[in-house]
């Protein structure tokens, strides 16, 4: 008698999806580790510094409206270490206030961060709630189709031109393991300094162009589309001209993500 040849069993998808509540709160604690080259105008020549933190990110949920699920996002920066030449030079400083951005998510978790009037008027913190590539492994952008092992989806992101990939490499116990890589590009324009007390080298707005290459990997629940912990390796560039000023800063690092 010939054996039973039974049929393989239909491979497994998932409808990913964020599931989010009025009133939720969501935090990370992100450690990277960094070292820059800032390179200087007025013959300063390039420094280094290393940089080492320890940051909480706080997401906050609110109402679901025509726009997107309203999110806050805090940023609080709990240690930071500094060395290298350009770390001497640098002001010490001991406590960090919070930054803090109000978002919307849509349907498919694409975060789009609003301008926070605070932190505008020349400030390059005002780039941080946009740009910062954190955001996009607490927020994953998903696909809005099924997937399975195996698949693949571009990463679109509201706010910056983006050529990564997802890939969902493996799923086991309820949680999808999905490899990120690509680059991210931003430019941004912010109202600059204006009046006679402004040297006239510092005036003008400020345009400030960052990019990031970035391979990583994110742990998801399949069943509430929230990140779990992630990991990523960053490679960054970032150009910030205001007048005839201008600094570059080129860098790369380590980051990890984990759900508290």
């Amino acid at each position: 008698m010939l054996p039973l040849l039974l049929p393989a069993p239909p491979p497994v998808d998932y409808l990913l999806r964020h599931v989010r509540r009025e009133g939720e709160m969501v935090q990370y604690q992100m450690k990277n580790k960094s070292d820059l080259v800032l390179e200087l105008p007025g013959g300063a020549g390039d420094q280094e510094m290393g940089i080492e933190g320890d940051t909480l990110i706080i997401y906050k949920f609110g109402k679901l409206t025509s726009n997107g699920r309203k999110v806050r996002i805090v940023n609080r920066l709990k240690k930071m270490d500094m060395t290298g030449p350009a770390a001497a030079a640098a002001p010490k400083i001991s406590e960090f206030p919070d930054i803090v951005f109000d978002g919307r998510l849509d349907s498919l978790n694409r975060l789009k961060v609003l301008p926070n009037d605070d932190l505008m008027g020349g400030s390059p913190m005002a780039q941080i709630g946009s740009s910062d590539p954190s955001n996009y492994f607490a927020f994953l952008p998903l696909p809005a189709d099924r997937v399975g092992v195996g698949s693949t989806w571009p990463v679109v992101l509201l706010q910056a031109k983006s050529t990564i990939v997802a890939r969902f490499e493996s799923v086991e116990n309820g949680i999808a393991v999905i490899r990120l890589k690509g680059k991210m590009e931003k430019e941004d324009t912010m109202p600059g300094s204006e009046g006679e007390e402004v040297p006239v080298a510092f005036r003008g707005k400020m345009i400030s162009k960052s990019t990031a290459d970035i391979d990583g990997t994110v742990h998801l629940d399949v069943a509430t589309g929230v990140t779990v912990k992630a990991d990523a390796k960053i490679a960054v560039r970032n150009q910030t001209s205001v007048g005839t000023y201008t600094v570059d800063v080129t860098g790369s690092g380590n980051s990890t993500w984990q759900r508290l």
